[in-house]
């Protein structure tokens, strides 16, 4: 099953951040492209929250075949049990679906719960993780850098 995503409070990014005017409510932090404009500090200390800690970012190499010397793709992805939650993420980082994936036995052979997730890759995952590394821990910033390293982006 897949959730389209776009409608309700985190719509499409539009094109560049939007400023705050005195009335509009909570101050609004100005951030690069790969987050939804308008985010307050609030929420966007909620979506660094959830990214460290359910996320994972990791590269795929070029499949066989493809232009020699290809960089490998950095990828995105992160999981939760929480439809309205991934969902709200989606919205946020301007992914355009949820992926609900099905139950599965783990390795003691017992169910577990569907998930859902949400994945973003190449530049769009970067530029996200770039928005967001300089809220991140070092341990969380050091993890990224290796994986840049690995794509050949400079971070």
């Amino acid at each position: 099953m897949t959730l389209r995503v776009g409608l309700g409070k985190y719509p499409a990014p539009a094109p560049g951040p939007r400023s705050r005017r005195p009335s509009e409510g909570p101050a609004v932090t100005r951030l690069p492209i790969g987050l939804a404009p308008g985010l307050s500090d609030r929420e966007l200390g909620w979506l660094t929250g959830v990214v460290e800690t359910d996320s994972a970012i990791y590269t795929v190499r070029p499949r066989a075949g493809a232009a020699p010397g290809k960089a490998p793709t950095v990828f995105f992805s992160i999981e939760n049990t929480d439809r309205a939650m991934m969902t709200r993420v989606a919205g946020m980082i301007g992914a355009r679906r949820v992926d609900e994936v099905p139950p599965r036995t783990n390795s003691a052979g017992t169910w577990t719960k569907a998930t859902y997730r949400v994945r973003v890759q190449g530049a769009r995952a970067v530029s996200l993780y770039r928005a967001l590394l300089p809220y991140f821990m070092p341990s969380t910033v050091e993890r990224v850098r290796v994986v840049f390293d690995r794509a050949g982006v400079a971070s």
